[in-house]
């Protein structure tokens, strides 16, 4: 389970009235080239870049958190439950088969209905890992918006394909490599059209 540290559900209590005078007639502007727009109330959000913005995060993603590990949906390596990892605001659903990732996307939507609370769906894919030469079709549906199948993702930085393979992680790494390089020898003068020896003779001396 997701338990937040009873240390910091203490502070959250005391602080509450602190909290709710931050977030008080909380009005916004937009500025574009120098001009303003009109002010709008902000009912929901957190402040961006705010002190204790991830903090009261945590908070709300908490429930949601706990929620799906007790529906049981989730995928399990042994008796741990490990079908929704989550960093921050990327969380990763994990399931056995489409029925019960579904079943899981249901209890996302039904949160953020509740809560009301919107989601890009189009930042969201699906991918079922296989040995097979190609994937079975899932066909997950967050509300009445389908998520879109994608033969690999991104999750915190790592590369995953639907085959397990690690070619296409190995390439992704060697351009980085090759883009960190090119980026060194810049530095130290040498580019595409020969040697700066101005640049040499100053990293020499």
């Amino acid at each position: 389970m997701h338990v937040l540290p009873p240390l910091f559900q203490y502070s959250l209590l005391c602080w509450k009235p602190a909290f709710r005078s931050t977030y008080d007639n909380l009005k916004s502007v937009v500025r574009i080239s120098g001009f303003s727009s009109d002010q709008i109330m902000v009912k929901r959000s957190a402040r961006q870049d705010g002190v204790l913005s991830t903090s009261l995060y945590l908070v709300y993603v908490n429930d949601l958190l706990n929620d799906l590990e007790r529906s049981g949906y989730g995928a399990k390596v042994m008796s741990v439950s490990c079908g929704n990892p989550a960093s921050a605001d990327d969380v990763s659903l994990l399931a056995l088969t489409p029925f019960h990732l579904q079943k899981m996307v249901n209890i996302v939507f039904q949160f953020c209905k509740h809560w009301s609370v919107s989601i890009y769906v189009a930042k969201s894919n699906v991918t079922v890992f296989t040995k097979s030469r190609s994937q079975p079709i899932a066909n997950i549906v967050y509300g009445d918006c389908p998520i879109i199948q994608t033969e690999s993702f991104v999750h915190l930085g790592i590369l995953y394909s639907y085959n397990l393979k690690y070619k296409d992680k190995i390439s992704q790494r060697l351009q980085k490599l090759k883009t960190l390089w090119v980026f060194f020898l810049s530095a130290q003068g040498v580019h595409a059209q020969g040697v700066n020896p101005l640049c040499v003779c100053g990293s020499i001396f």
